[in-house]
Order: C-alpha cells, then sequence, then structure tokens
C-alpha cells in the first residue's frame, strides 16, 4: 500500500500544495499540523510509522517533510528500508 505524509509546521502554512502532489499516488494519507519539533512529537507519523508494513511504500512531498535534521532522517529511512518499506520524496527524487 502507499501512504503519504502532509505536515505544516506553523498556522500560516497549508497542506494544500503538498495533498495536491500526494493525492494522486496515495492510497491513504496523513496529515499533521502544527507539528513538534522533534520527531517523537508527531503522533500522526509515529502512528503510521508503526503501521507500515514489509512492501509498504511511504511518500512525502519533501524531504523536510518526514525530519526536521539529517541524522533524524537517516535513522528514520534507514529504519523502514530494513522493514522492507520504500521511501519516497516526489520534490526531491
Amino acid at each position: 500500500m502507499i501512504f503519504g505524509y502532509a505536515r505544516v509546521s506553523t498556522k500560516d502554512q497549508n497542506l494544500e500544495r503538498q495533498l495536491a502532489v500526494l493525492e494522486p499516488v496515495c492510497d491513504k494519507i496523513v496529515t499533521e499540523r502544527e507539528s513538534g519539533k522533534s520527531t517523537s512529537e508527531r503522533l500522526e507519523l509515529l502512528n503510521r510509522l508503526s503501521h507500515l508494513r514489509e512492501g509498504d511504500t511511504l511518500i512525502t512531498h519533501t524531504i523536510d517533510r518526514l525530519a526536521r535534521n539529517t541524522r533524524d532522517l537517516l535513522e528514520m529511512i534507514d529504519s523502514l528500508v530494513e522493514r522492507g518499506i520504500t521511501v519516497q520524496f516526489l520534490a526531491n527524487s
């Protein structure tokens, strides 16, 4: 299954641009608004990650929507790939 993840960090941002590119390619999309600064504070993301299975794909619009720093990003991708999950970034491909 193909899952999308969209996130905005502030009240002034909106999800429309992210959703416009995710909706045509994803089976289901999870969104977060005004998410926490650390990955551990993003409950929707953590919930989705725990439910992903081997063969699933996780897609975000850009790399910075998935993680705020390189260390978190690399750890997350490494963990997902080890579980047989594909990670894609549409605007950074």
